[in-house]
Order: structure tokens, then sequence, then C-alpha cells
């Protein structure tokens, strides 16, 4: 997936279509608003889960392999009545990142 930021007029959302199926609601929120408001951000433990009929001896792992776990930030960003969380929270809060990391510079 890749991601691109623009800047559309009102009329031009208005114009758009969006598959029901994978968009629940949209709406307008300025990009500031995510540059002077940090998310909540929630770290949880991502653990792998492997079943007993893993083919370790096709990557040469006879005796199994040590999966490691590992660890995963959600942003959960409010807007109003809105809560922006999953992909598109973390779309923009790597967005807000990279504009405040240039900033800097």
């Amino acid at each position: 997936m890749y991601s691109f930021l623009g800047e559309l007029g009102h009329d031009m959302l208005a114009r758009m279509k969006f598959n029901p199926d994978e968009v629940e609601s949209v709406f307008c929120a300025p990009l500031a608003h995510f540059i002077e408001n940090e998310p909540f951000v929630y770290e949880m433990e991502i653990a792998p889960v492997v079943r007993d009929d893993f083919p370790y001896e096709m990557i040469s792992f006879n005796g199994g392999y040590d999966w490691r776990r590992g660890r995963q930030t959600v942003p959960i960003y409010k807007f109003g009545d809105k809560t922006i969380w999953g992909l598109t929270a973390r779309i923009v809060y790597n967005l807000i990142g990279i504009l405040k990391n240039n900033a800097e510079k």
C-alpha cells in the first residue's frame, strides 16, 4: 500500500465515491489537529501462533524454530466525536512523525 498526501477541496470530496464495504464514514480533519494533538498510543505484545503442522523440515529446522514475540503500537486519535484508529491512524501517525522530523532539520 502506498499513501499520498494531497489537498482536496470540499466540492471534490462530495463527488468522490467510496466502497461502503471498506469505508465506514468520510470526514475532513485539519492536518494541524494531528500535529498539535498526540494520539493515545497503546502498546501490545504480539505472539506467533504456530500450529503443530508447520513444515519445519522444509526450512531446515527439524527441531522447531524459536519464534519471537514482538510489540506493536496502536495509535488512537480523537477528533471531535470521531475515533481514528487501525490502519488509518497508523498512516497518520507515521506521516506526522515524518513531518515533525523534517521540520526539525
